[in-house]
C-alpha cells in the first residue's frame, strides 16, 4: 500500500530477544524443548521445571509470543502454526490455507492439539506463569521467551533456534542473510552522504518507541528508516551504491493478440528492491489512465511496485521521474509507455478474466487496504500519491475514446462492490470503504471489433465489473490476507474500537469473543451499527434490546434482567456497547 509520507510511522527500533531455554538448542543436537511450568520461586508446591524430549519437528505450534509469530511466519513455516493471540491471525507471511486460530485460555489452546506452545518470559504476562502450570500438567512442551527488548543479534539467535525446532534451518539462514544485507547496504548508502541524518541505533534501548511486528525485519526497517530521514540526498545518482538492473523476469501467459508480451520483472532501483508488471504491445496503443492521463502512441504499459525503502525517494523525485528510471531498464521513456505505481507487492497481484459469446475482460489488481481505505464523501483528502488499489483494464475489442472512460467508472463500481463484500473499513473513519486514497485504474485501448459501450447495461461492462470485482477481491486477499469470514476481533479492531484497553479492563471479554455464539452476536451488532450510521434504523432498539437479555442469559445459564453498563466507550457505536455489555453482563452473572 502506498503510505503518504507525512503519514509514516515514525519507527524507533528497539528490540531485544532474550531466549529462555533456547541456548540447551543451540548446544545439544538432540534438540530439546523447555517445559516450564512456573516460576522457582513461586511456592513449595509448584512444579519442577522440566524438558520434554521432542521426537518430531512440532506441527501443530500455539505461539502466545507476538515476535515468535512473526518469525515463524518469516521462515515460511506458517503453516504449523495452529494458534496465536488475537492481535496475530494477520501476520505477514502466512500461508494463504487457513489462519491460525485465536486463542486466549488453556481450553482453547487444548482444543488444538498443539505439539508446542510458546509462552512469553516469566512474570511479563501473568496469566501466562498459571497455564504454563497446566501445559507441563497435560504434559504439553513450552518454550519461554523474553520479548521485552530485542536486539538484532537477539533475533538472529531466535530465528535460527527457531528454525532448528521446525527443520527450517536453511530459511532461517536466508531471511537472517537477508536482514543483514539491508543493514550493510543502509551503512554503504549513508557513508556517501556528506551529514547524513543518522536514524537512531536499533539496538539502543533508550530508544523512545518501539517498533512493533516489523522489527523481526531489523535490516528493512533501518534502510527505510535512514531513506526517509535522507531522501533528498538518497535520490541523487552519486549516493548510489549499485547500478540500477532487471534481476529477474518472468512470463505472464494473457491471452489478447495486441500483446507481444507481459512480463513480471523483479529490479534493483535507486539501490532498493522494486517489481515491475510490463506489457509490451504489437502495434503503439492508445491509453487513458487516471494518473497521467490520455495518451497515444505507448508501446508498454505496467504497474510499478517499490519496495518500502523506495517511498521517500518517489516523494522527493515524483511519478515521472521515478517511472523514467525503472522504464530507462527496458530501454523505453515516459513518453511512449504508461505506468502506475503501487505500494501493494507485485507477486501478490491478481488476474482474473471475464468471458461471453466471444467477448473477453481481463483485469490486473494489486490492492492493499490496510492504511489508508476511505469512505468518499465522508473522509478527508490531504496527499497526492501513487495508487494504492490499481487496475489495467484489458479487452479483445477497439475500445472507442467513450468506451475507454465509461469502463473508468464500471471498474470502480466494481471495485467498490468488493470492498464491500469484504466490508473493509477506512482507515481514518472507521466507515465502510469505499477505495483506497490513492487508487488508479489504467485502460488499454486494444485491438478487435469496435466497442461503444462499457456500462453496466453492456455485456462488455458486465464482463469488466465481474472480472474487477474478483480481481479486486484475489489481490485484497493476498496482500492483507482479509476475507469475508475474518475473526470478529479483527473486524472490532478495524472499527478503531480499542480492544486492547477493553480486554485490560475486562478480562473475560476475550474469551467470551472466542465463543463463535458470542462472536456471530456481536457480528450483528456491528451490521446492525452500519444501518443505525446510514440513517436506516428507526430510533427504536427495543428489539435488539431483547436480544442482549436473550445472549446474556444464554451465557449465564439462569433469566437476566437487565444489561450491566460495564463498558462506557462513548465512541463506540451505541449497538455494539450494548451488545458487549450483554456478554459481560452474562459472564458477570454466572460468577455470582
Amino acid at each position: 500500500m502506498w503510505i503518504p509520507r507525512e503519514m509514516a510511522m515514525t519507527i524507533r527500533f528497539r528490540f531485544c530477544l532474550l531466549v529462555f531455554g533456547l541456548w540447551v538448542l543451540a548446544l545439544t543436537p538432540a534438540c530439546v524443548v523447555s517445559s516450564s511450568s512456573a516460576t522457582p520461586d513461586s511456592g513449595p508446591d509448584a512444579p519442577a521445571d522440566r524438558t520434554i524430549p521432542r521426537k518430531a519437528s512440532p506441527e501443530r505450534v500455539v505461539s502466545l509470543s507476538s515476535p515468535a509469530s512473526e518469525i515463524i511466519a518469516a521462515l515460511h513455516a506458517g503453516g504449523k502454526l495452529a494458534g496465536v493471540t488475537w492481535q496475530d491471525t494477520n501476520i505477514r507471511g502466512l500461508a494463504d490455507l487457513d489462519r491460525p486460530v485465536p486463542v486466549s485460555d488453556l481450553d482453547h489452546i487444548l482444543a488444538l492439539r498443539p505439539d508446542l506452545v510458546i509462552l512469553e518470559q516469566r512474570g511479563r504476562i501473568p496469566w501466562h506463569e498459571g497455564l504454563a502450570a497446566r501445559l507441563a500438567a497435560e504434559n504439553i512442551p513450552t518454550l519461554r521467551l523474553d520479548a521485552s527488548h530485542p536486539t538484532p543479534d537477539a533475533i538472529r539467535l531466535l530465528s535460527r533456534s527457531l528454525g532448528r525446532i521446525l527443520d527450517r534451518e536453511a530459511e532461517a539462514e536466508t531471511f537472517i542473510a537477508e536482514q543483514d544485507a539491508q543493514l550493510a547496504l543502509c551503512a554503504e548508502k549513508l557513508a556517501r552522504v556528506a551529514n547524513p541524518v543518522v536514524p537512531p541505533n536499533p539496538a539502543d534501548p533508550a530508544g523512545p518507541t518501539t517498533l512493533g511486528r516489523a522489527g523481526i525485519r531489523y535490516g528493512d526497517v533501518s534502510l527505510r528508516r535512514a531513506a526517509e530521514a535522507n531522501a533528498e540526498a538518497f535520490a541523487q545518482p552519486g549516493n548510489q551504491v549499485r547500478p540500477d538492473r532487471i534481476l529477474e523476469s518472468r512470463s505472464l501467459p494473457l491471452p489478447f493478440s495486441w500483446l507481444d508480451s507481459a512480463r513480471l520483472h523483479d529490479l534493483r532501483v535507486f539501490d532498493f528492491h522494486a517489481k515491475t508488471l510490463l506489457l509490451r504491445f504489437t502495434s503503439p496503443q492508445t491509453v487513458l489512465s487516471s494518473l497521467t492521463g490520455w495518451a497515444e502512441g505507448i508501446v508498454a504499459a505496467g504497474n510499478h511496485y517499490s519496495a518500502p525503502p523506495g517511498w521517500p525517494l518517489l516523494h522527493v523525485l515524483g511519478v515521472e521521474q521515478t517511472s523514467a528510471r525503472a522504464l530507462n531498464l527496458f530501454g523505453l521513456t515516459p513518453a511512449h509507455a504508461a505506468l502506475l505505481h503501487t505500494g501493494a507487492d507485485m507477486d501478490n497481484f491478481a488476474y482474473v478474466e471475464a468471458e461471453s459469446d466471444g467477448l473477453l475482460a481481463g483485469v490486473i489488481a494489486t490492492a492493499g487496504v490496510n492504511s489508508n481505505a476511505m469512505r468518499a464523501g465522508i473522509d478527508s483528502g490531504a496527499y497526492v500519491e501513487p495508487g494504492t488499489i490499481n487496475l489495467i483494464i484489458l479487452t479483445n475489442r477497439s475500445l472507442t475514446p467513450a468506451a475507454m472512460t465509461r469502463a473508468l467508472i464500471t471498474a470502480t463500481e466494481a471495485k467498490t462492490a468488493a470492498l464491500e463484500d469484504l466490508d473493509i473499513r477506512s482507515s481514518y473513519s472507521g466507515l465502510p470503504a469505499t477505495g483506497t486514497g490513492t487508487d488508479n485504474i489504467l485502460v488499454i485501448a486494444g485491438s478487435g471489433p469496435k466497442a461503444d459501450l462499457t456500462g453496466g447495461h453492456a455485456k462488455l461492462g458486465e464482463l469488466i465489473a465481474r472480472a474487477t470485482r474478483a480481481a479486486v477481491l484475489e489481490a485484497v486477499h493476498k496482500q492483507n490476507r482479509l476475507v469475508p469470514g475474518r475473526d470478529i476481533f479483527q473486524r472490532l479492531s478495524e472499527r478503531h474500537i480499542p480492544l486492547g484497553r477493553l480486554f485490560r479492563a475486562h478480562p473475560d471479554l476475550e474469551t467470551l469473543l472466542l465463543n463463535p455464539g458470542n462472536a456471530a452476536f456481536i457480528a450483528a451488532s456491528l451490521a446492525l451499527a452500519d444501518a443505525q450510521a446510514r440513517g436506516l434504523l428507526l430510533s427504536d432498539f427495543s428489539s435488539f434490546d431483547a436480544a442482549c437479555l436473550t445472549q446474556a442469559a444464554e451465557i449465564a445459564g439462569r433469566p437476566v434482567e437487565w444489561i450491566e453498563q460495564l463498558i462506557d466507550e462513548a465512541a463506540m457505536p451505541e449497538i455494539v456497547r450494548q451488545a458487549l455489555n450483554a456478554l459481560l453482563t452474562g459472564a458477570r452473572a454466572v460468577a455470582q
